[in-house]
């Protein structure tokens, strides 16, 4: 866990000055990691909290934490995981078992881990991704994916 008593380093002597510079790059190398937040922060501040497994960003107003990634969670996010519970739209949220959900916003989430966009079940592991009208098709055996820029999905079949 590294995380700085302040963002702040305040003028002394040279030791507690490097000290304090030492202390703020070790923070903002290691995404200030820790299980509880950062006692300073600052807007879009990023925070790893390591026994949930998930990576928080300061909002930029700096009122509140945004949490981005969320993972090795042991259920499927609910209705509760929300705007107002810290959760934005396209934020991310996967499963021990392997399964990811996408946040449309409103607390309503859509599992992508199966490719198909179904909301239950599916193991393995597929994306969407909306790239405008233009496509590329493999459907070769060697290849096994299949990229459709122009029907808003990337699927693996």
């Amino acid at each position: 866990m590294t995380q700085a008593d302040s963002v702040v380093v305040d003028n002394s002597t040279g030791g507690n000055v490097r000290t304090g510079f030492n202390d703020a790059v070790a923070a903002a190398l290691t995404m200030n990691s820790g299980d509880t937040p950062p006692p300073d922060t600052m807007a879009s501040m990023p925070w790893l909290r390591e026994t949930l497994f998930r990576m928080s960003f300061r909002t930029p107003s700096n009122l509140a934490w945004r949490h981005q990634f969320t993972f090795d969670e042991p259920e499927p996010p609910g209705a509760q995981h929300n705007e107002a519970a810290g959760y934005p739209a396209c934020a991310l949220w996967g499963t021990a078992d392997g399964r990811l959900f996408w946040h449309r916003g409103q607390g309503l989430w859509t599992d992508v881990s199966s490719g198909g966009g179904a909301s239950s079940g599916g193991g393995g592991f597929g994306m969407f991704a909306d790239f405008g009208s233009m496509y590329v098709r493999d459907e070769s055996d060697a290849a096994g994916m299949i990229v459709d820029y122009g029907s808003m999905y990337v699927r693996e079949e």
